[in-house]
């Protein structure tokens, strides 16, 4: 089987990750978003430091490539998940995000330097994304209001894909790999992997975007159809004023234009009024 090059696909998963989360970034500085939005920001940059340090692998030091990469990686889904939560304005308790990143930085330091083993540490980190993920992509399907198109299909999808594959990495590893030496010389199956990221977080951001533009027209929408205006001939009596509603039943001036618009109306008495009516009368009102 053709042998493929983890350090150079997890540097191009780190490139391709700066552009995406520089788009990101892009679009939450220069566009309407919606709270949630930052940690999506976060979490784009968390994956592309992550990928990078993970290319870094018997360059640079263990707890560097290992922990703090994986780490990095694995607080990205979190970020992820927690501002999707935000974005549909679902509470979530905080230490249900950290608790589970304090959980898997002790398994990977175990597993790195008590008992090293790497097919343990692939298991744990496949099993935590596609938690994470499996789990992200329910609040968005379970949240997205009728605007957004597909129930938010476009982030859905990808996240789906994404927590099926680390399934299927968690348990080919248990069932069929070996025990393995080094990361970096791992199977193809373990180098595809980074295929699957590469592809997923394109797919997966750029539904992120397109979900939060969804939103805003929405937004828009609803507020379009809340202003009222008067438009046409409006057939209004040529004596007392009253107007005709298309019911056929005739109203107040004040009444029909404060049905059909914002405006409000103060009442008052102009100085014609003022002298017919109330001749006495000295003070305006």
């Amino acid at each position: 089987m053709y042998h493929l090059d983890i350090r150079t696909l997890g540097a191009l998963n780190g490139f391709l990750g700066l552009i995406i989360a520089i788009v990101v970034f892009v679009v939450y500085r220069t566009r309407k978003t919606y709270p949630g939005f930052n940690f999506w920001v976060y979490s784009a940059f968390l994956m592309l430091v992550g990928m990078f340090l993970l290319s870094m692998r018997n360059i640079l030091p263990d707890l560097i490539t290992i922990i703090l990469a994986n780490t990095l990686i694995a607080s990205s889904m979190v970020a992820l998940n927690y501002g999707i939560h935000q974005f549909f304005c679902k509470k979530i308790n905080i230490l249900s995000s950290l608790l589970p990143i304090g959980l898997f930085v002790i398994a990977f330091l175990y597993f790195t330097y008590v008992s090293p083993d790497v097919n343990t540490r692939i298991v744990i980190i496949s099993l935590f994304l596609a938690s994470f993920e499996g789990w992200a992509a329910y609040c968005v399907y379970t949240s997205a209001p009728q605007g957004i198109e597909g129930k938010g299909s476009l982030v859905v999808f990808p996240l789906l894909v994404q927590s099926g594959f680390f399934l299927f990495r968690c348990a080919y590893t248990i069932l069929m790999e070996s025990n393995i030496q080094d990361f970096m010389s791992a199977s193809t199956v373990q180098a595809f992997t980074f295929f699957v990221v590469i592809g997923g977080n394109i797919a997966l951001y750029l539904g992120l975007i397109i979900m939060n533009t969804q939103k805003v027209e929405l937004e828009l929408k609803e507020a379009g159809a809340a202003i009222k205006t008067l438009q046409g001939i409006v057939p209004i009596c040529m004596h007392c004023k009253q107007i005709r509603d298309d019911k056929g039943y005739w109203n107040q001036l004040e009444a029909y234009i404060s049905e059909h618009t914002e405006a409000q109306f103060s009442h008052g008495i102009c100085d014609k009024c003022l002298a017919e009516h109330y001749p006495q009368g000295k003070t305006k009102t």
